[in-house]
């Protein structure tokens, strides 16, 4: 079981304990399809989620269930899958950034394990914010709002989150769309202490460009690499199928690890075979 950085509400109660699924081709084939049938990216990132998660707050995951994380938990569960699948899970990632100065393109390695992370406050999943209207309460930004965001060509993004996001003024309410006054003060406000409360990765990291030596600034995607190509899942059905001639069912129930030490002795063999010149 594993805590998660903030947690959902459960009949008021915060739940932070989770469960990842054990890795299996099903599940990779899962992600992969669901990447292909979906163009929004956090639509697809709660679709993944709800596949690799076994368990949350002590039942198995729905995709509202998902939706409520915030987004320092999604990104959380994407880097402990990685972590989870890994066949060597303490080496490092590897990403590749365009020189800002040069425009040479280069590589970088963080580790999954090392990145770092801000704890929620005490009061997640809301802030409490001071505004010109009065004492009002928002929650932290979560999957919902980013699905929201993406189907959404309004430019003034702030005010759009800041009127998602409002739970109440003074205990009551909030006023309805239009009648929402809020300064760019308020917006100030409302961000300082929405990131003050969640929980926050630190996905920013400082590299050096090995060609001209200058300082760059990137940004990694815990969501990278989480479906594979579909063509490599197939190839190894196809080898496995073809070796021992078990059905497309058996492989795919099959765990990770145990697949990859199949195919590694189906390499040996082969190599041996090839090898004794029979």
């Amino acid at each position: 079981m594993m805590v998660l950085p903030g947690g959902i509400l459960r009949a008021g109660q915060r739940h932070q304990d989770c469960r990842l699924a054990a890795p299996n081709g099903r599940v990779a084939l899962a992600l992969t399809d669901s990447l292909v049938a979906t163009s929004s990216h956090p639509l697809w990132v709660s679709q993944t989620l709800v596949v690799i998660l076994d368990e949350l707050a002590g039942e198995a995951p729905c995709p509202a269930d998902v939706e409520a994380l915030c987004v320092a938990d999604r990104q959380w569960l994407a880097i402990q899958w990685h972590l989870h699948t890994a066949e060597q899970p303490e080496r490092p990632a590897w990403f590749s950034a365009d020189c800002q100065a040069c425009t040479a393109r280069y590589d970088f390695s963080p580790r999954w394990q090392d990145v770092p992370l801000k704890p929620a406050a005490e009061s997640y999943p809301y802030a409490d914010v001071k505004l010109s209207l009065g004492q009002a309460r928002f929650r932290v930004p979560n999957g919902l709002l980013q699905q929201q965001l993406a189907q959404t060509d309004r430019q003034d993004t702030r005010r759009c989150i800041a009127e998602a996001l409002w739970v109440s003024l003074d205990g009551q309410p909030p006023p309805v769309h239009g009648d929402r006054d809020l300064s760019e003060a308020d917006l100030d406000a409302i961000e300082s202490e929405l990131e003050a409360v969640s929980p926050e990765l630190g996905l920013t990291l400082a590299t050096r460009c090995p060609e001209c030596g200058s300082e760059q600034v990137v940004t990694i995607d815990p969501y990278s690499g989480l479906a594979s190509p579909p063509h490599d899942l197939l190839a190894d059905i196809h080898c496995l199928a073809s070796h021992y001639h078990w059905s497309e069912d058996a492989i795919l129930d099959l765990p990770d690890s145990r697949r990859r030490h199949y195919l590694k002795l189906i390499d040996r063999d082969l190599g041996q075979h090839g090898q004794g010149g029979h």
